[in-house]
């Protein structure tokens, strides 16, 4: 096998994972506008790339290529990613107008 073929394979192996990233990073830029997350968009992306890709390929070491449950595990630990991303990085929220308290201390007798 030579170096081009190497890399062929290796690409389609990770290919699940970069689609996986790729429409969960959609999906959020799209459909989520109200659920804000500080982390850029490339950072995103990658954390979400990283998890599928470390999935695969230990679906790729235990199982063997192409195991259905390496592919539902993939979409199981990039969800749950996706969530645990939001729910991490988003903004901290505005804290709200306390109205001034009475800061006169003085004895009302």
């Amino acid at each position: 096998m030579g170096p081009v073929d190497l890399l062929n394979h290796l690409f389609n192996l990770l290919l699940p994972a970069i689609w996986m990233a790729s429409v969960l990073q959609l999906w959020h830029r799209l459909f989520a506008r109200r659920h804000a997350i500080t982390l850029g968009w490339r950072q995103q992306w990658l954390r979400l790339f990283l998890a599928g890709a470390l999935v695969l390929l230990a679906g790729a070491v235990l199982l063997g290529d192409g195991a259905m449950t390496t592919y539902i595990a993939l979409a199981v630990v990039t969800g749950a990613c996706q969530v645990w991303l939001l729910r991490r990085y988003r903004p901290a929220l505005p804290l709200a107008d306390v109205p001034a308290s009475n800061t006169d201390h003085s004895d009302p007798r």
